[in-house]
């Protein structure tokens, strides 16, 4: 794999599942989110009485769409939701834990989300 394979290919659509991964752990820390994407799909079908199928097909469909723009650098709003966007991370200087030994990280792009309003926890209902 080179440089630009991970900038731009396969490693950018594993940067956003990373993120999306981060802010369900974050939301799972704060015991607002306990579920795997299975439970999602029925608990969104259920919610809009559709079957799981066509529900799963849709949530398939919204994380396809995301990833392709994330990969164009494009920002993606969510009103109430929030915003996915991309990021440069400059490179830097880092080091082997193990060895202590000093490694260069290369600048890359990474995937952001910045939750909306309607995702705001510390409101009061």
């Amino acid at each position: 794999m080179n440089k630009n394979d991970y900038i731009w290919g396969t490693e950018n659509v594993k940067g956003f599942f990373c993120t999306l991964r981060k802010v369900l752990l974050y939301l799972k820390h704060l015991k607002y989110f306990r579920m795997n994407k299975t439970e999602f799909i029925s608990a969104v079908a259920e919610k809009a009485g559709v079957t799981k199928v066509d529900t799963k097909a849709v949530v398939d469909a919204m994380v396809s769409v995301v990833a392709e723009q994330m990969k164009k650098g494009e920002k993606i709003a969510i009103l109430g939701f929030g915003t996915f966007s991309v990021a440069e991370r400059a490179k830097r200087e880092g080091f082997n834990p193990r060895t202590k030994e000093k490694i260069k990280i290369p600048a890359r792009k990474v995937v952001k989300f910045k939750p909306g309003s309607d995702l705001d926890i510390t409101k009061k209902k």
